[in-house]
């Protein structure tokens, strides 16, 4: 009692004090015909903390002690090692995903933006980016890693934004100046759906939240000056909207799903009631995404290259992160996953034969001998299935009307047999896994408006091979068949011009398929009254729904196959969702302002 006790510490000039671009442009000793300058902005400065904050923070250092246990300890430590994270969320990714290793933290981190780079109160996904630097991030990750519990593993990550835009009416008392509403009412919104906190009593939005019509309705009525509220809907600017290329299901995690359009590939975690755009692949057009049955969180993603060939990215975390594995002259048609000796392989169907692929970084495509009488035969498709007596299947759409290959040996090379279907032109081949019994399904593509020829099945059995297939055709009438995919005992197929057929195989040969009427929901061609081409399918014995992909977006049906619903809208009435580590960043708004009459 009666001690002083003295602090000294240093203090910089703040956010004020990071210099602008050009600001450096004197040498201390000149030097003839040097110039010097910053191009671009100093970042990073914080203000000085205020003592209501030490006040709160004080408790919180003594209880950590400057060690990572708890969620809240590795949030803490991430705010206070770096001056430029304004927010931190940790989370167990095993809670979350599948594929995640047990013991491993992910620490997501929010940059803090200058208030003079917030342009009405708005926090844009571009001055997000722009203060998010590699630097600060490794700093972040190995101060956490010492301070981690042993056993675990620590990830620093930047958080990911999905963009909303409102659009509303708000009716102001008479004498109301519409201009000034207008400016506090779109201040008031962008510091509402906002990632940082702000004048507002908030932290900033809350991870996962929806975003919902009602809070816009809050939000403009807390306005003193606004009536009431008209026409309020929730706007995306990246959607998978048209000219879809691939669509599937990812066979452990739930609900959860991926489609691709161009360059863009999307994922949703709910069923198609949100998408997030997940990675953009520069100039390339993804042909199509496949994802891997045996083991949780892989992908594969096979881009057509404006050059001419083919580049393969492979993902181990449900598509969050990629990388390139390898190129290739010759174009690849298809590829499947399979496996061998304990470890993941890519078997790929190209326009110069059937070729292998390993995982390991600096691998590259090796040929399959799949007919020695024919050895640059080329491939359309590609399917791979472990029956129930473990038998690892191949199997192979040659082109050229050159049937069907068949390896119970994991596609090893001169492991082939053709099990039939030459002289027909084979584009689309599926496993179907149905109880014990295993099936090979393929889909005849015809020429023009001909009725078509429906599916081929054959029976696995063993290392044997299998019986000539059946010819499932009765009540085809859909043309081409464009995708297959499988539910239970349920099979549907994608054609030309028929839309989406189901058939239920438990009626054995009996079985015929059936088609849907015009007004199911799925986009038809109103000149002709018929649908639009079907470019994809999807769908999961175990899910409730089966997703489809063409010209108009994706469309969704959860009655097997009777109704569907468009699952590509840019316009919510209702809300908009959000994945649990992800943020809303505010976008355009449209804000239409009138006084009563």
């Amino acid at each position: 009692e009666g001690r002083e006790i003295r602090v000294w510490y240093a203090s910089g000039g703040g956010a004020q004090g990071n210099v602008s671009a050009d600001t450096l442009t004197v040498l201390k000793t000149q030097i003839a015909g040097v110039t010097v300058t910053n191009p671009t902005a100093a970042t990073g400065g914080r203000d000085t903390e205020t003592l209501q904050n030490a006040l709160i923070r004080g408790p919180q250092e003594l209880r950590s002690l400057q060690r990572a246990i708890t969620a809240s300890d590795f949030e803490l430590l991430a705010l206070h090692i770096s001056g430029i994270v304004a927010r931190a969320k940790a989370f167990t990714k095993a809670m979350l995903w599948r594929h995640a290793q047990p013991g491993t933290i992910e620490v997501l981190l929010v940059p803090n933006v200058p208030e003079e780079q917030r342009p009405n109160g708005a926090v844009t996904l571009e001055a997000l980016k722009a203060q998010e630097t590699d630097e600060a991030r490794q700093v972040i990750r190995r101060a956490l890693d010492e301070r981690r519990p042993l056993g675990t593993v620590c990830l620093v990550n930047w958080v990911r934004y999905k963009k909303v835009g409102v659009s509303a009416r708000a009716v102001i008392h008479r004498g109301a100046d519409a201009e000034s509403v207008k400016s506090r009412v779109l201040k008031r919104i962008n510091q509402v759906i906002n990632p940082l906190p702000s004048d507002l009593p908030s932290r900033g939005w809350e991870f996962g939240e929806p975003l919902r019509a009602s809070h816009i309705y809050d939000i403009l009525l807390a306005e003193r000056d606004v009536s009431y509220i008209e026409n309020v809907s929730l706007h995306l600017d990246e959607v998978p909207e048209s000219d879809i290329t691939s669509v599937t299901a990812d066979f452990f995690q739930p609900n959860t799903w991926y489609s691709s359009t161009g360059a863009r590939l999307f994922r949703t975690i709910d069923d198609g009631e949100g998408w997030e755009l997940l990675n953009v692949f520069a100039d390339e057009q993804i042909e199509f995404i496949r994802t891997n049955k045996i083991k949780a969180g892989m992908l594969a993603v096979i881009t057509r290259l404006k050059d001419g060939g083919s580049r393969l990215y492979i993902s181990a975390d449900c598509g969050e992160t990629w990388r390139e594995l390898a190129r290739t002259d010759f174009i690849i048609n298809d590829l499947t996953w399979t496996w061998r000796n304990n470890a993941p392989l890519l078997i790929l169907a190209t326009d110069e034969g059937l070729y292998e692929l390993s995982l390991q970084a600096g691998g590259s495509p090796v040929q399959i001998l799949v007919d020695a009488q024919k050895p640059n035969l080329g491939f359309y498709a590609v399917t791979a299935s472990i029956g129930i007596r473990g038998t690892f299947y191949i199997a192979a759409a040659a082109r050229s009307q050159g049937g069907i290959y068949l390896s119970p040996e994991g596609g090893k090379s001169e492991s082939f047999a053709n099990i039939g279907l030459k002289e027909e032109e084979v584009r689309v081949l599926e496993m179907q896994v149905d109880g014990v019994q295993t099936y090979l399904w393929a889909g005849v593509r015809v020429l023009g408006s001909e009725a078509g020829k429906g599916c081929f099945r054959w029976n696995l059995q063993g290392s044997g091979m299998p019986n000539p297939p059946f010819n499932f055709q009765r009540g085809w009438g859909g043309g081409s068949c464009r995708g297959i995919a499988f539910k239970g005992s349920l099979v549907f197929a994608g054609t030309h011009e028929k839309g989406v057929l189901w058939l239920d195989t438990a009626k054995g040969e009996a079985a015929s398929w059936h088609q849907p009427i015009l007004e199911s929901g799925l986009p038809i061609r109103d000149e002709e009254r018929i649908f639009f081409p079907i470019e994809t399918i999807a769908s999961l014995s175990g899910q409730n729904y089966v997703f489809v992909g063409g010209r108009r977006g994706v469309f969704r049906s959860a009655d097997n196959g009777t109704t569907y619903e468009s699952v590509s809208q840019k316009v919510f009435s209702d809300k908009v969702t959000l994945p649990p580590t992800w943020l809303f960043c505010s976008g355009e708004h449209n804000i239409e302002v009138v006084s009563e009459k």
